[in-house]
């Protein structure tokens, strides 16, 4: 990136109606033509580097988006420890190719607020009612009838006892439950109820 002082500014006036770079076939050519030439020129003059990819960066969240409209044909590869939100089974990666045409909404574990605490990461309901204790963490979760949640929670170790139950008191058959290791975080899949279901982890 070049930084220059207001007095190193160059300006320039393209008399055109900026709709019309992208609305006419080739309308982009002038534009980056008149962009091309001003970064190229002073003492401290650049290479236009043209890439294939939009990322950003909020808080945890890393969103890619990838087009599929030049020459790049290469994926957008990112390394770490994340929770893929656009898949439903909300999968614990360490790597992830973002391919053109498609796009990529990630949580970074290694950028978890507080990671001593149990909390939830990602869920497909709304948290309620939150309590930490020594050995445990518990809160109710609210979702649309005939909708299934799917949540990721991090937790300080593996826990010993999981308990799901409607308001009523009433156990959720066969909750589904999975642990990872490596990222201190269990899956937790069930059926949501407007009237909220309980979850109760012992660890």
């Amino acid at each position: 990136m070049i930084s220059r002082r207001p007095s190193e500014w160059t300006p320039t006036v393209i008399r055109r109606d900026p709709k019309d770079f992208v609305l006419t076939a080739g309308g982009d050519a002038e534009y980056l033509a008149a962009v091309r030439g001003l970064y190229g020129k002073g003492k401290q003059a650049g290479t236009l580097e043209f890439k294939n990819h939009f990322y950003l960066e909020r808080g945890p969240y890393e969103i890619v988006a990838v087009v599929d409209e030049n020459a790049d044909t290469e994926p957008f590869v990112l390394e770490g420890k994340f929770i893929d939100l656009f898949d439903p089974a909300l999968p614990v990666l360490t790597r992830r190719a973002v391919l053109p045409g498609t796009q990529a909404l990630l949580y970074n574990l290694d950028k978890v607020a507080d990671p001593g605490r149990p909390q939830v990461l990602a869920c497909a309901a709304c948290v309620e009612t939150e309590r930490v204790g020594r050995n445990g963490y518990s809160f109710m979760v609210k979702g649309p009838a005939q909708t299934t949640n799917v949540m990721r929670v991090l937790l300080p170790r593996k826990p010993v006892a999981t308990d799901v139950t409607r308001s009523d008191g009433t156990p959720v058959a066969d909750p589904g439950f999975e642990w990872d290791e490596e990222s201190h975080t269990c899956l937790l899949r069930f059926e949501n109820a407007p009237e909220g279901v309980n979850v109760a982890l012992g660890f």
